[in-house]
């Protein structure tokens, strides 16, 4: 049985997590999931944040490498849309809901930021880029994907203005046809996992349990406890 864990509201593989493992965290915020990850499981974490505030708020930790970058689909200077809600900040205005100024950081292909990092494999890439994940899956090739173990994702399909729905389900074809196992943790897109079968040991039984029974077990977990904390 695969070891499924919950970092930050994404669902990963916590199998093949150790020592010798490389993590990408896109959109660090201020580095808890990294910070979890290195801890834990002694892995790196290339840590990449585009908000200048949100990175030097990050706290220095053994095994996290920290980045100021903005992912997107060219690389060079765009304009971030800071928001009211810190985790809400994003270089697609559509998605950073209450804008309330801009800031000039610097942005980077996934390419780019794998060739710069000499990175030759990556066991596990968690985004959560407001809306900027599609520019990330497009703009990075298919051999460059293929280097990937796992990828968690929160897609923002979910805030209506981005229109972004097609692209979504696009991405996931995509991921499917390049040999990735495809879980949604919750009802909508804001929590996907895509496991490589070409790289991770997950056996199609193992896929099967993950989809169609554990994903309800972790679904169920959740449901009881906001009732519990509706009750209180």
């Amino acid at each position: 049985m695969l070891n499924v864990i919950s970092v930050r509201n994404h669902h990963l593989l916590a199998d093949g997590l150790d020592e010798e493992s490389i993590v990408l965290d896109l959109g660090a915020h201020k580095g808890e999931f990294s910070g979890w990850i290195a801890k834990t499981f002694g892995s790196t974490c290339h840590a990449i944040e585009a908000v200048p505030a949100l990175y030097a708020a990050i706290p220095p930790a053994p095994k996290v490498h920290l980045y100021n970058f903005a992912i997107s689909a060219n690389n060079g200077p765009l304009q971030m849309y800071l928001s009211d809600n810190p985790e809400a900040n994003s270089i697609l205005v559509d998605a950073s809901h209450s804008a309330r100024q801009t800031q000039v950081v610097e942005g980077i292909t996934l390419g780019t930021l794998i060739s710069r990092l000499e990175l030759q494999r990556i066991d596990l890439l968690k985004a959560d880029i407001e809306g900027a994940e599609i520019a990330l899956f497009d703009s990075t090739p298919d051999d460059v994907l293929r280097k990937i173990r796992q990828i968690s994702v929160e897609f923002h399909d979910f805030i209506p203005e981005l229109k972004i729905e097609e692209d979504v389900r696009r991405i996931k074809r995509r991921l499917r046809a390049l040999g990735f196992y495809c879980i949604e943790w919750s009802r909508t897109n804001a929590d996907v996992l895509f496991i490589n079968r070409r790289s991770f040991p997950a056996s199609l039984l193992d896929y099967l349990l993950l989809k169609f029974v554990l994903r309800y077990v972790f679904g169920f977990g959740r449901a009881l406890k906001r009732l519990l904390a509706d009750s209180r």
